[in-house]
């Protein structure tokens, strides 16, 4: 026999079997999706997990799927680490499905992987703009990112959130913490404003007011100190006295805002706080007091 009868032979035979293939792996698609529609999760993920077998380094199309359907199998079984490693497989073969997304999100929460979780979401965002889950993923995507610190990311995020979520205290509560962290104190401040005005005992807005009140205080009153120690002039001690009037309504703001604190939850810290202002008020007996409850 010739060799380019050979060669044809041979061609029409890889022809078949990748003609064979095709259809075993349709065949076992059709049997996933109708296994999975029954609740017969089990077997569904049987059969995905052979057309990854099938397709695994010759189709990646196809294999992606195959991964994207069998986590959503695996996550039915509760079976959520399987899951988890099929979803990020699908994703790395670009396998775009929002159904997968959403049993991804809803996963990495099961097992509070918040990396993880912070993955599938901005995918999600990328991916379904205008996904039936869009306003909540979002919502979620930037607590992560406020949870995770990452406040680059969440002042990106901010502007894009529904309107609804700007109002609400948990989020308020995130910006907050995103512009004491980029020192936008007028922000922080109007944020801690909207936050006491909602819930007057909100502790994040109660200590960075009586903190802010505290230190511009404290380091004013240094300030003021120390260049009246330099220059013991009847015109320095004057200015020393009228900055003592705003040292002094400062440490009485920041009083407020610790009591009230120390109220809710009796800490050390708040109580040497509150020994530091009534020292600085010349109150020596109320500041010895919480000094004893600070140590």
């Amino acid at each position: 026999m010739s060799l380019s009868k050979i060669s044809f032979l041979l061609l029409v035979a890889i022809i078949a079997v990748s003609g064979c293939v095709s259809m075993k792996i349709n065949k076992l698609s059709e049997q996933g999706q109708t296994a999975f529609q029954n609740n017969q999760y089990k077997e569904a993920l049987s059969h995905y997990n052979e057309m990854i077998s099938l397709a695994e380094g010759k189709d990646p199309k196809t294999e992606g799927k195959a991964h994207g359907e069998a986590g959503k199998a695996a996550y039915a079984l509760n079976r959520f680490e399987d899951a988890i490693s099929h979803f990020e497989k699908a994703a790395y073969l670009n396998y775009i499905n929002e159904a997968m997304y959403v049993s991804f999100v809803q996963v990495t929460q099961k097992v509070d992987n918040l990396s993880k979780e912070i993955t599938a979401l901005e995918e999600y965002v990328q991916y379904f703009p205008d996904g039936e889950y869009i306003d909540a993923f979002k919502k979620r995507l930037y607590i992560t990112y406020a949870t995770s610190e990452n406040w680059e990311k969440a002042q990106k995020l901010w502007d894009n959130l529904p309107d609804d979520a700007k109002k609400q205290e948990k989020y308020l509560e995130a910006r907050l913490k995103q512009a004491i962290f980029h020192e936008q104190h007028p922000r922080a401040d109007n944020i801690a404003d909207q936050l006491l005005n909602k819930n007057p005992d909100h502790i994040t807005a109660l200590e960075w007011k009586a903190e802010k009140h505290f230190w511009r205080a404290e380091d004013s009153y240094q300030k003021e100190m120390k260049a009246y120690k330099n220059n013991r002039t009847t015109s320095q001690y004057k200015q020393l006295l009228k900055a003592f009037e705003q040292v002094n309504d400062d440490f009485k703001r920041s009083l407020k805002y610790f009591k009230r604190l120390y109220k809710l939850d009796p800490k050390k810290a708040y109580a040497e706080y509150l020994g530091n202002i009534y020292k600085r008020l010349d109150d020596e007996q109320t500041a010895k007091y919480y000094y004893d409850l600070a140590d």
